[in-house]
Formats: C-alpha cells, structure tokens, sequence
C-alpha cells in the first residue's frame, strides 16, 4: 500500500489538483517534479500536517524515484493512480500501527476518544498548550485527560544547542518556588474544589494612564463574585465569562487620582485586593 497526502481541497502545495480514481501522468525529465508518495503514511506528516489534511491510497504505474534527505523518505512517479481517500479512523489506525511519534500526530487534532488512549505520560510543553488550546475539545474532556497537561511546575535549566544553558520559565511557579504565577491559581481554581480560590490576575502593572479603563479579571471557583472600587461596590457577577467556569471578567472602570484599590469578595467572603494608581497621559 502506497500513500499521498493532499490539502484540505486535494491539491499538492504545488497547486496541482487531484481527484479520486483518475490517473495522472507527467512528461517532466525532472524526477524529482515527478508525483511524490510515500510507503509509510507517517512520512506525509513531514510535509502535510494540517488539521485538515487528507490521506490518499495511491499506486505507482510509471517510472520510479526513491528519495531519502534526514528524518524524510518518499518516492516519485511520473504516472500515478490515485485509488481512494483514507477515512480519518483508517489513517490514525495506520499511523500507530507505524509507530508514528505523538509529537507528529498532535498536529493533525485527533479526536478525544483517540488522544485519551495514546496520550503519553510525559508531553513537552508545547504539546500540552496545543491540546489545551484546541476548541474542539470540551472543558469537561479537557479535565478529564490526564493532568499532565499542566505546565512544569517550576521554571527549570535547560541545555539547548552548544550546551548553553538558558531558564525556561513556563513553569507554574518560579525557579525558588517563592512566587505563584497567575496560571497557578487557574489551575487551582479549576481542581481545588475543597477551598474557595478568589484571585486577579495581571497584577503586576501598577499605573494606568488618565482616560483608560481597567478591566478587572479572576480566577475563581466561587458561585458569584463581587467587586468593590475604593470600598463602593460598582459591580456583581453570577457566571464566570469563560467556559473553564473559573475566569471572569468584570466590566472596565475609570481610575479616580491617586491610588486605586480593586477588592474583589466571594460568596462566602473569601477575597483578593489589588492597587494601582493613575498617572497622568503622556502627550
């Protein structure tokens, strides 16, 4: 069995278009221009690895080529029958059955059902951010995949080219564990469910120009929030903005001069206050 894969309209990103059950055939002395293949599926993914690419079943009728450069191996034909599509269930069987790596076949968005019994225990963390990121993919399927999900817990050394050693800082907290990201408190709103987490985020910009909003934003887990300006309560939220059902987003407010104190409460008076000032607008 022979393969090609096409962009989502059967096109190669030559521009040359392609349809089920026909053959195609070419004149070019260039063996290389010639229709490319693959005898393993996993090796389109080198060139193909959209969302929505789609998997051909081919077969070589012509003159061949077979071409290896690095990690790719394919090969050409100057005539080519193009015999079926292969449906999405038959490519991801074929893919594992060829020991296709997870951080190749993350790119093609695979379903829930299909990520939740191949998911690896251990994901570098651009892996976990695609998969955390994909709309597709329900909150609730999203909390149910294992919570390797989550970022490193601290920032960590790491050696990349020459051994030169560089800090990753995706961490949750910080390298001396002494400060608390802003994500970390997402996360434990989202799976602490025995305390109330109430928190605003973005707290490290202390000064906003005269004229500009402030747009308070939390993470909590609590059945409503209320926020107060300066001690005046200026607005109640009863729904979080955000289907983790632990982000909300209350409305904009005007700074008054001087310094500002936002205190948000919950509803079982856990709270989190933050304060800022308002500086004058630079011409």
């Amino acid at each position: 069995m022979y393969f090609k894969a096409c962009t989502k309209e059967l096109t190669s990103y030559g521009g040359f278009q392609f349809e089920v059950g026909k053959i195609y055939e070419t004149d070019d002395t260039d063996d290389w221009h010639w229709f490319h293949y693959t005898k393993s599926l996993k090796h389109t993914l080198r060139y193909y690895r959209e969302p929505d690419t789609r998997f051909l079943e081919v077969r070589p009728l012509g003159n061949r080529q077979h071409f290896v450069t690095g990690d790719s191996n394919y090969w050409t034909t100057n005539r080519l029958e193009i015999n079926r599509e292969l449906s999405r269930d038959e490519a991801y069987a074929i893919l594992m059955d060829e020991g296709c790596p997870f951080h190749d076949l993350i790119q093609l968005d695979p379903p829930y059902e299909f990520l939740k019994r191949v998911l690896p225990k251990r994901l570098s963390d651009g892996m976990k951010q695609r998969i955390a990121r994909r709309p597709d993919l329900t909150v609730e399927q999203k909390k149910e995949l294992p919570k390797c999900l989550t970022m490193s817990l601290a920032a960590y050394i790491a050696f990349y080219s020459n051994d030169i050693q560089e800090l990753n800082d995706k961490g949750l907290v910080t390298r001396d564990r002494k400060t608390r990201k802003d994500v970390f408190y997402l996360y434990k709103s989202l799976w602490n469910k025995k305390e109330t987490t109430v928190y605003i985020t973005s707290r490290r910009r202390t000064a906003f120009p005269a004229g500009e909003e402030l747009a308070v934003k939390v993470y909590s887990n609590a059945k409503y929030l209320s926020l107060f300006h300066n001690d005046k309560l200026v607005a109640k939220l009863f729904a979080p903005s955000d289907p983790t059902g632990v982000v909300w987003q209350f409305p904009g407010v005007f700074l008054k001069p001087g310094d500002n104190t936002f205190r948000v409460v919950s509803n079982n008076g856990v709270s989190d206050e933050v304060t800022v000032s308002r500086i004058p607008r630079l011409n």
